[in-house]
């Protein structure tokens, strides 16, 4: 548990590219009815697989200790927990919080800090405000950070043992409990049109997302033998499944329907789960530079998440205050390549510089239970 998934590296880096590929593409205007739009926005599935992934790596790292505790976790087991994703997530998120805060100051003369990012509450029950505007994303992590120990903890101390629940299958059917109750209340209280904006950015609807994605992780070590020779099949199902789930989320009609905004996203998480036992034991290419190219930008993928529109937005302004027109082009294709590279660079940086001795800090902890595998979430 302690070394690095290839695969899983895989996963991170190509979720974060097809979220930088998502945000750029506005630099070179595609038409509305050219074949972004049709073909290759569908296929870009944004941070949905981060969800996915982040549940099932907390069960990795759960697992561990109900090996250890004969199957049950504790108060302290939690803290530990909770305790290491806050030193992993809350100092990157906080100084980006800043600088982006600095940057609106500077160029929206009306702009006003919102106090609800400085407790992860932007998103909690409602949409999140235009600005920093990536973090709905990591505030609903950070709330599943918090409900899945406690609901694991509330398990362990409520089930008899008699009943031999395990309380991750417990904490992730608790997690997809209370977003489908969050979601049929807030569709009977708020208009709906589609699964875009509140169905897929609001975190008490989306904490199914990561539960899943525990779920899974509790059936790999459940069925590890079935899962593990079967896991290719699995993986190509999921795939095709994502694809056509992926194109069909595009179709007006297909999104109005009631039951489609109420099951789509815990389906499309469970396709994606379907991945995880193959890529979790892939083993990595022949390649050095490849299995340098991933295993890096996995590692600077949340520094890379908050920072990439910072550049691009940034790259944007100064571009057309210099009079450059963001079409397709050689200029726009080496801004973009610019971008890439500032973006690359400056999470490299605060990866090196800022990140890891925060990882190291967490890890002085001598009493902790909790083993987090090298790269958790993002």
């Amino acid at each position: 548990m302690e070394g690095r998934s290839f695969g899983l590296d895989v996963l991170r880096t190509f979720s974060i590219w097809m979220v930088m590929l998502s945000h750029v593409a506005y630099w070179y205007n595609p038409s509305s009815m050219g074949i972004y739009y049709s073909g290759i926005k569908p296929l870009l599935l944004g941070v949905e697989p981060f969800f996915v992934l982040g549940g099932f790596l907390a069960a990795l790292s759960f697992q561990q200790v109900l090996v250890k505790k004969g199957g049950r976790i504790y108060t302290g087991d939690a803290v530990v927990y909770i305790k290491r994703r806050w030193l992993r997530t809350f100092p990157n998120y906080f100084l980006f919080l800043l600088i982006y805060s600095i940057a609106f100051s500077l160029t929206k003369p009306d702009f006003e800090f919102d106090v609800k990012y400085l407790f992860f509450t932007q998103n909690f029950y409602w949409l999140a405000p235009s600005f920093f505007s990536v973090s709905w994303s990591l505030a609903t992590q950070e709330w599943f950070y918090i409900a899945l120990p406690l609901l694991m903890v509330a398990a362990s101390q409520s089930l008899p043992e008699r009943f031999h629940v395990n309380p991750m299958l417990a904490g992730s059917l608790a997690l997809v409990v209370i977003s489908f109750v969050a979601r049929y209340h807030y569709m009977h209280i708020n208009p709906v049109t589609d699964l875009e904006g509140a169905l897929r950015r609001i975190a008490l609807l989306r904490l199914d997302s990561v539960g899943i994605g525990v779920f899974m992780g509790y059936c790999y070590f459940r069925w590890t033998r079935w899962l593990e020779a079967n896991s290719l099949t699995l993986f190509l199902v999921g795939i095709l499944a994502v694809v056509i789930l992926s194109y069909l989320r595009r179709n007006d009609v297909f999104n109005q329907l009631y039951w489609v905004q109420m099951l789509f996203y815990p389906i499309f998480s469970v396709m994606i789960a379907l991945w995880m036992p193959w890529l979790y034991k892939l083993p990595p290419f022949s390649s050095n530079m490849l299995v340098w190219l991933f295993e890096n930008t996995s590692k600077w993928s949340y520094s890379i998440y908050l920072s990439h529109v910072f550049f691009l937005d940034g790259i944007y302004l100064v571009g057309r205050k210099l009079g450059i027109i963001f079409e397709p082009g050689f200029l726009i294709l080496g801004l973009s390549i610019t971008w890439v590279l500032a973006t690359y660079v400056a999470s490299a940086t605060i990866y090196r510089f800022y990140e890891k001795p925060w990882l190291k800090y967490g890890k002085r902890d001598k009493k902790a239970e909790v083993k987090l595998p090298q790269k958790s979430g993002f």
